[in-house]
């Protein structure tokens, strides 16, 4: 004699349940993306920063990114120094701005923001303008970390007696490295950026989604009807 078989209650598959997980977090990641701005004042320095004070190296770091600053000769890329200064007054209307180097037009300066572990993060823009009016221009160019071009050298004003912003075009990397050219002269304020939980695995296209739950399903039928065919303990 063969006892009646009862069928087990069907539950969903480990495969859609890793879909809806995998489709879950990377809404998550995006919906929880927060714009953070690097705006120089005078905490920037330990003690307080008078003009021509060195900023801190730790100045805008955070739970989500790690700032550094340096200044180098363009022509050579030899390290001025390593780190940036402070001005509080007379770069355009800007109060509080980041510059470096030395007089002239050679001076590079350099802002890194890295995204710590388990983030990433996209450059925005960015407030610029020019000390007293005497380079009145200066040409930016921004990298990731790897070296990849998100802004190919770009000479913009600095709309004398006033400022100007430099926008991009969001693009998220583990980080960027932000240089501009004439900084003695030009200083830069108010860099705003995104930050937000790194995607660090593809989610697996519509179609292998559709193989792998169909597999699965096709796996637990079969051992449904393996189960219902076999003799039972009298």
């Amino acid at each position: 004699m063969f006892k009646e078989s009862k069928l087990p209650a069907i539950r969903p598959s480990s495969a859609s349940l890793l879909a809806a997980l995998a489709l879950f977090s990377v809404a998550a990641s995006t919906a929880s993306a927060a714009t953070e701005v690097l705006d120089f004042t005078a905490a920037a320095c330990v003690s307080g920063c008078g003009n021509g004070a060195a900023i801190e190296q730790s100045f805008g770091d955070s739970a989500f990114v790690d700032v550094s600053y340096r200044s180098v000769d363009s022509r050579t890329n030899a390290v001025i120094e390593p780190f940036l200064r402070y001005w509080s007054t007379d770069v355009g209307d800007l109060e509080g701005v980041a510059y470096g180097g030395f007089g002239g037009p050679f001076s590079l300066s350099e802002i890194t923001i890295a995204a710590r572990d388990g983030f990433e993060l996209s450059l925005e823009s960015l407030d610029v303008a020019t000390y007293l009016g005497r380079h009145a221009t200066a040409t930016f160019t921004v990298t990731d970390l790897d070296g990849r071009t998100i802004l190919a050298p770009t000479t913009i004003s600095t709309n004398v007696p006033s400022h100007n912003t430099l926008s991009l075009a969001g693009v998220y990397a583990r980080g960027v490295v932000i240089r501009w050219t004439d900084s003695y002269d030009n200083g830069v304020d108010n860099i705003r950026f995104d930050v937000r939980p790194a995607i660090t695995a593809a989610v697996p296209e519509p179609t292998t989604w559709a193989m792998m739950i169909l597999g699965c399903g096709v796996v637990g039928t079969t051992m449904r009807r393996r189960r219902a065919a076999a003799p039972a303990a009298a």
